[in-house]
């Protein structure tokens, strides 16, 4: 009676040198080092039995079994035994087998995180920095203004459950300028602090439903949406979303705390149409008396690249009194009107955005848009324009932005920036008209 022990073995064999490259290679957790060795040794034991076994067997064959009962049946139990301790070797070699290809999985590309109760744990972030020159009416400046860290959690609960974290520790800095107000103050906002940008759990039910808590990024237009640094073009965002680390909402607010529900569709154009909806309710960031709520709903035509979005909200501003020379926020109440457009195909890539306030208590309305075309001259270059304006409802004048820039991505995960400002004030509040010429080198470094 023959059986195939002898591949196994050879399997074996070779599934252990396999296993133990891996481990010399690979940045595997210690946990997982400790249960594939555990298995090994598992499997060197089941290996030796089987040698013991294959070993009587042979011994038992030699024996003339028609004279000798007692050395038939011996055989059989032998061969039985051998039968069993052959099933558990390979069922042990194919959870070896499992566990190897599952750690080389997760780990022949990035490093796996750890977690304690959750099903998938994923730890990145990215460093953004900038050097600006600034030239404007009231003097020139040189700095390495901006040094931003952030840090981001991604954790998969369940199959229906997960959450998001984001930290931000952020330094911001600019020169001193002798002007009450700041009315022209060419460069960046100055500031250094240690802030909870996004903490969110999410609850999927159906890909048309979607229930979300926490902290999240105001879901409004494009831009605000996409957020972070890494993916745009420019870290400096739009006029309207520029506010001092976030603290005021010119517009809509950065961040809400809150509920919002969201999900997508596809119909229409084949079925390669898309129908997104966002609806939310919460509070200003940094009031938990002012309530506000919107909604967003975007269609995407087919693969024409072309993405249509509306926006509504309404709320109060928070009550404290704004910093000169920004937006008079004492609680009035609010209603925002917006729309967006995004052209995404091929080399081109077109963002806009508008929209229009209605305000109470006698505050003057506000309005702003901007319009940046950008162009993919190669997957690592991109040449963008952006027309940006803002009516930000103070009396001291409109101001206008032309940037003018160049991104750079030696790698996926590396984005270097370069680009010119003409910013243009109008006269207003008793300043005349200036302007500004800035000048910046950037860089986004994700990991």
């Amino acid at each position: 009676m023959k059986h195939p022990y002898t591949k196994a073995q050879l399997s074996s064999g070779a599934l252990s040198l396999l296993i133990t490259g891996v481990i010399l290679t690979q940045p595997v957790l210690a946990e997982d080092t400790n249960r594939i060795l555990e298995l090994e040794r598992k499997l060197e034991r089941s290996l030796q039995a089987v040698e013991r076994l294959t070993q009587r067997v042979q011994e038992l064959e030699t024996v003339d079994n028609t004279h000798n009962s007692a050395a038939s049946a011996a055989k059989n139990q032998a061969s039985d035994d051998l039968t069993r301790k052959l099933a558990e070797h390979e069922e042990r070699l194919a959870g070896v087998e499992n566990t190897v290809f599952e750690i080389d999985d997760k780990v022949g590309s990035r490093t796996i995180v750890s977690a304690f109760d959750a099903m998938e744990l994923t730890l990145g972030g990215f460093l953004d920095t900038s050097y600006t020159v600034a030239d404007g009416e009231d003097g020139t400046s040189a700095s390495f203004n901006r040094q931003w860290l952030g840090l981001l959690i991604g954790v998969k609960l369940n199959e229906s459950w997960s959450a998001f974290l984001g930290q931000a520790f952020v330094r911001k800095s600019e020169v001193e300028y002798d002007d009450p107000g700041r009315r022209r103050d060419p460069t960046f906002d100055r500031q250094s602090e240690s802030r909870l940008m996004l903490a969110w759990a999410n609850y999927h039910y159906s890909d048309e439903l979607n229930i979300r808590v926490g902290r999240f990024v105001t879901p409004h237009g494009i831009i605000n949406i996409e957020h972070f640094p890494a993916v745009l073009l420019s870290p400096e965002q739009p006029l309207f979303l520029r506010t001092p680390l976030f603290e005021q909402d010119i517009i809509f607010s950065n961040f809400t705390d809150g509920a919002q529900f969201h999900g997508q569709t596809s119909f229409g154009f084949g079925n390669t149409g898309k129908f997104q909806y966002t609806a939310y309710v919460g509070n200003n960031e940094l009031s938990s008396t002012k309530h506000i709520y919107g909604t967003r709903l975007a269609y995407t035509f087919g693969e024409s690249g072309f993405t249509l979005g509306g926006n509504f909200s309404k709320g109060e501003r928070r009550n404290e009194p704004a910093a000169p020379g920004t937006p008079n926020n004492l609680g009035q109440n609010y209603t925002v009107l917006g729309v967006d457009a995004l052209y995404d195909k091929g080399s081109f890539l077109v963002k806009s955005e508008y929209y229009k306030t209605m305000e109470d208590n006698g505050a003057r309305n506000r309005e702003a848009y901007y319009i940046q075309p950008a162009w993919r001259i190669t997957p690592q270059w991109t040449a963008f324009y952006r027309y940006d304006f803002l009516d930000d409802g103070n009396n001291f004048g409109d101001v206008e932005e032309h940037v003018a820039g160049l991104n750079y991505l030696p790698y996926t995960n590396i984005r270097l920036r370069a680009f010119y400002t003409r910013r243009l004030f109008e006269s207003g509040g008793g300043f005349g008209s200036a302007d500004a010429n800035i000048y910046q080198l950037s860089g986004t470094f994700s990991f």
